[in-house]
């Protein structure tokens, strides 16, 4: 007898945008939807989900980097990056991949990331809050800037590098623990946080850029590190 399917089902899957129907796993023929397949006695009809990854990404030098989503400058709430895509880790966050989202509150970066890249979260003007895995080594140039609203950083132990102006103009910011084992620190890092009161620097840092502390204000405590051999141009002006 002839069986007819009609109105198939549209998956979901966490991460993913699903494109269709198809007659086979790799290549094979897209099925239309309301397509009426007929059958031959007890015959299976097997059909296969095609799915697009929601993230933007590309592979340079061998990583995987992710470069943001579809949905643009329109995501918001908690953003969760993930650890793999397609079967590949993630290890660089690209740079300005998710500038402007003015509506992120946090983001939660997976262990296997290595860089954030130069502006990669600057301007989530409603962002409070960021983890910085153990994985990271380097945090670009102005790669938190203008996060107004950012209150709590948490560095990762393994960090070597942070980038010119990278938590410049992040009024909220109240303090910061750099852990030992971070070596550079470019110009301008905390540039016009205007509420930082409190900051740790390692005695592992040997260089550091002008303007760190330019405007900040209501400084009370910042220690210099001792394997610093000049105290940088307008550190604390």
């Amino acid at each position: 007898c002839d069986t007819a399917l009609v109105d198939l089902p549209v998956p979901t899957k966490a991460d993913y945008e699903f494109i269709g129907w198809f007659t086979a796993q790799e290549d094979g023929e897209a099925v239309p939807p309301g397509t009426i397949f007929s059958t031959i006695g007890n015959s299976d009809i097997t059909l296969y989900a095609r799915w697009k990854s929601v993230w933007l990404y590309s592979v340079n030098n061998g990583q995987l980097q992710i470069d943001g989503t579809k949905y643009g400058t329109d995501l918001q709430g908690s953003l969760q990056i993930p650890s793999m895509i397609d079967g590949c880790p993630v290890e660089r966050i690209g740079t300005k991949a998710f500038y402007n989202c003015r509506r992120v509150t946090s983001v939660s970066i997976p262990e296997t990331v290595k860089t954030i890249g130069e502006r990669a979260f600057a301007c989530c003007t409603t962002m409070t809050e960021v983890a910085i895995p153990n994985s990271v080594t380097m945090i670009g140039t102005e790669a938190f800037s203008n996060c107004k609203q950012l209150r709590n950083v948490s560095f990762g132990d393994n960090l070597k590098t942070i980038g010119e102006s990278a938590f410049s103009y992040c009024t909220s910011l109240t303090n910061a623990v750099i852990p030992e084992g971070t070596t550079t620190i470019g110009g301008g890092v905390f540039n016009e946080c205007s509420a930082l009161k409190t900051v740790v620097l390692p005695n592992s840092i040997t260089s550091m850029g002008s303007d760190v502390f330019y405007k900040c204000h209501s400084l009370e405590s910042a220690n210099i590190p001792c394997r610093l051999t000049k105290i940088p141009d307008y550190m604390f002006y």
